[in-house]
């Protein structure tokens, strides 16, 4: 996924609502009084952005009333995850990323249209509520895993999990149960549905939920909860947290070597300069 708006847009230079070049003023324009910095605005629409303090550099793209205020909630929302010290700031933005299938450069909440702050609001608050949650089931994995994680795995397990939840739900991986994939209700004939109530609640499952699709109910799924033992459950869930480990592991692989490459060509610069 990619934020696909023209990249003037996502700098603050181009209105996303009506397309034409922004203008910069300062920012007694849009507060009233001075505080200091220059604003981007698009005078037609009413959007607007702040700059970085001491320069000219927008803090995204120009916003209207609707989005600035989701901007915010989406601050509120996510800003606790660092903030409180659940993780790092850099942790957090890369969690956030992941989640919203985003590159690290365009994860920056003033970047954000409307649709993506309120994925981020939402992702936030289940991050947040699952938090002390996911601390606890990452250490019982790595102890009844211990073997299955090599060193550098371990340290992941948390932030993995942390992904791994927000992409299928805390639910999915905090309870030991198994789930139906969805099934038709066939809601044209009362007695089919009858008999497949019948049939699920033989079969063991004890949760049985409509689910609405369109306009109509039209499946159920249903989930029952599993025999397997504490060691299965946790080995299982490691088993299904490695492909996220793994994509965490690449990806601090891929900054090292950026960063080796970098120091590489800054001394051969050097070299040449020194010739």
């Amino acid at each position: 996924m990619n934020l696909n708006d023209d990249p003037l847009v996502l700098l603050g230079l181009s209105c996303p609502y009506c397309g034409n070049p922004t203008k910069l003023v300062e920012d007694s324009q849009i507060y009233g009084r001075p505080y200091g910095t220059k604003c981007y605005i698009c005078e037609p629409c009413g959007a607007w952005v702040g700059c970085h303090k001491n320069s000219d550099k927008a803090l995204g793209r120009v916003a209207n009333k609707e989005l600035r205020e989701l901007k915010h909630r989406a601050h509120d929302a996510f800003d606790p995850i660092w903030k409180n010290g659940h993780l790092r700031r850099t942790q957090a933005y890369e969690v956030l990323s992941i989640a919203l299938g985003l590159p690290t450069e365009q994860t920056h909440i003033g970047m954000f249209n409307e649709e993506i702050c309120r994925k981020t609001i939402k992702i936030s608050t289940e991050i947040i509520s699952n938090i002390m949650n996911i601390t606890v089931l990452a250490k019982k994995i790595i102890s009844w895993y211990y073997d299955g994680f090599n060193g550098r795995g371990k340290k992941y397990v948390e932030k993995a999990l942390l992904i791994m939840a927000s992409d299928v739900g805390i639910d999915r991986i905090q309870v030991k149960r198994e789930e139906l994939i969805e099934k038709d209700s066939l809601f044209s004939d009362i007695n089919n549905v009858i008999m497949l109530l019948s049939q699920l609640r033989e079969d063991g499952y004890t949760s049985i939920e409509q689910k609405w699709s369109g306009y109509e109910y039209n499946y159920f799924v249903a989930t029952k909860m599993s025999d397997e033992t504490n060691e299965e459950y946790y080995q299982r869930l490691a088993k299904e947290v490695e492909p996220y480990i793994e994509k965490l592991v690449k990806e601090e692989d891929n900054k090292k070597a950026k960063i080796e490459r970098i120091k590489q060509l800054e001394n051969e610069l050097r070299q040449l300069k020194n010739t």
